[in-house]
């Protein structure tokens, strides 16, 4: 089923509201301002479903405030909260509904926990799921995902190094598949339907991310 479909936003739906109420709960006692969060983000999916038609676009144009309480919930650095925000992080990211702003976000709350030593496995595959779903992540973004990436691969665990690895691995291959693909809709244009400078601005993100991912290769 595409993750577009009716159906799938449907669900998309009703698993982030699920996920927020789960939040919520789990906050109660301990994190009031966290609950607090996630009882307002369920008001903004339900006006997100009520006012839009096009909802996958609009969840996208309010993903930094969707995806809000979710980061606060990592914050915490409790386990059990922090699977559950990532666990619904993943769910977002899968459907394409995190601008580049809410992916900015969502980096540098991985990098707190990568830094604290927390969910190592889980905010690698995070950071996977992120690139390989995703083409909002360039530059500085981009430099940082792959840093946290390669800092993982020197921790001490065999398990995380391993994985980290291959994360390392599928994130330039991914990076190299989009140069690729702009390459060949870079011939594919004509003067007659881009100029010359457009089409240089379509093909320059791709390499320079390409360009960026080595350069952090080099620097380790």
């Amino acid at each position: 089923m595409s993750t577009s479909s009716p159906e799938a936003v449907k669900k998309l739906l009703e698993n982030m509201q699920t996920d927020l109420r789960s939040l919520s709960m789990e906050c109660k006692k301990k994190f009031p301002p966290v609950k607090e969060a996630a009882e307002s983000g369920i008001v903004k999916i339900k006006t997100i479903a009520a006012r839009n038609t096009e909802i996958l676009a609009a969840l996208k144009e309010n993903s930094s405030e969707v995806v809000q309480p979710f980061l606060m919930g990592c914050g915490t650095k409790e386990p059990k909260i922090t699977q559950l925000c990532l666990a619904a992080i993943q769910r977002l990211m899968s459907h394409e509904v995190v601008s580049e702003a809410a992916a900015g976000n969502i980096i540098n709350m991985l990098w707190q926990l990568m830094e604290n030593g927390l969910e190592e496995l889980k905010l690698l595959q995070t950071v996977l799921v992120l690139l390989t779903t995703n083409t909002v992540v360039h530059d500085e973004v981009l430099s940082k995902a792959i840093v946290l990436c390669f800092r993982l691969h020197f921790t001490k665990d065999n398990i995380t190094n391993n994985t980290a690895a291959a994360t390392v691995r599928q994130v330039v291959t991914v990076v190299f598949e989009r140069m690729v693909a702009e390459d060949e809709r870079f011939k594919g244009l004509d003067n007659k339907t881009c100029s010359s400078e457009q089409r240089r601005s379509l093909y320059k993100d791709a390499v320079s991310d390409l360009l960026l991912v080595y350069a952090n290769i080099i620097a380790v």
